[in-house]
């Protein structure tokens, strides 16, 4: 969170409200969860901080019980430790949220491009800025803030991406509540894990794919870099879970996101990750590889199946 400025305006409570506010009692907006319980953690003066002390508010945090951090911030180092404490958090339950930024570019910053996290990036109206002149038509339009890129996981409406990042964190927030429930209530075994919610944030999104237009930003058919897997939809995600429809979880470990590999050197790479349908019986995967960004083929390069777990 940022210094208090002028008006009592602080970043990191504004975000907070529009994650998780309360509704009907009269003081402005209802937040996406807005009977969850928060905990506001200060670890820095600015949006860039010391990646060491928002790790170390993740860790306390999740000794507090929280299942979702929602971070509106970007980090200044990549350091060991704040590495093990977004695996350790994840692979114990707790979903980490992380905004793009609004730099109006493809870089990622860090830790933005963890395997751990869920990347958000910003939407607003067709005619942002400009409804004066435009007409209202949809609300899918990219914003000319957002950052975008490889890591890409989901669009969100919001001003800004901080504005987005609140809102998908609150819908992460959802999906868990959602799961407790269910868990509660005997239809499922144990309540939702860290990926099983990313699985079902991603798998539930509304798909972005729009004829081509010079005046907008490129779209295509399932993931692209602009709008990752698609404007992400609460009442979908919601709806989708059941005690036969949670997803697998799967994730690949190494090699990290935006390793160089040189083909002379290492003409074979060791790809080492998790994929698991614990909740299942058995299940098939395969593994894939595509070249560049948006790989327009994709190679199987392994499929198995296997029991409850692979690693």
């Amino acid at each position: 969170e940022d210094t208090v400025r002028a008006g009592g305006y602080s970043h990191g409570m504004t975000i907070l409200r529009e994650a998780a506010a309360q509704g009907n009692n009269g003081q402005g907006g209802t937040g996406a969860a807005p009977n969850v319980s928060t905990l506001p953690y200060r670890v820095g003066n600015s949006y860039v901080m010391d990646t060491n002390r928002m790790a170390l508010g993740i860790l306390h945090a999740y000794s507090m019980g929280a299942k979702v951090a929602c971070i509106a911030g970007a980090g200044l180092q990549n350091t060991e430790f704040t590495r093990q404490v977004f695996d350790f958090v994840f692979k114990h339950g707790m979903l980490v949220v992380l905004g793009s930024a609004d730099e109006t570019s493809y870089h990622h910053n860090i830790p933005s491009y963890y395997n751990q996290v869920v990347f958000i990036t910003g939407m607003v109206a067709n005619n942002h800025e400009l409804y004066d002149v435009l007409p209202t038509t949809t609300f899918n339009a990219k914003s000319n803030l957002a950052n975008y890129g490889e890591h890409n996981h989901l669009s969100v409406s919001g001003i800004s991406t901080s504005n987005s990042t609140a809102v998908g964190a609150g819908v992460a927030a959802l999906v868990y509540s959602n799961g407790l429930q269910m868990f509660d209530d005997g239809k499922l075994a144990w309540p939702m894990r860290a990926d099983e919610v990313k699985q079902i944030m991603t798998l539930t999104a509304d798909d972005i794919n729009e004829a081509p237009d010079p005046q907008k930003w490129p779209s295509g058919p399932g993931w692209d870099q602009v709008f990752g897997y698609g404007k992400l939809h609460a009442g979908h995600a919601l709806q989708s879970m059941s005690k036969d429809t949670i997803p697998p979880e799967a994730i690949i470990d190494t090699p990290s996101w935006f390793t160089i590999v040189d083909p002379t050197r290492f003409p074979v790479v060791a790809i080492s990750g998790k994929a698991a349908a614990d909740r299942y019986g058995s299940y098939r995967y395969v593994l894939e590889y595509g070249l560049g960004i948006m790989p327009q083929e994709w190679y199987r390069s392994e499929e198995r199946r296997v029991g409850k777990e692979c690693r």
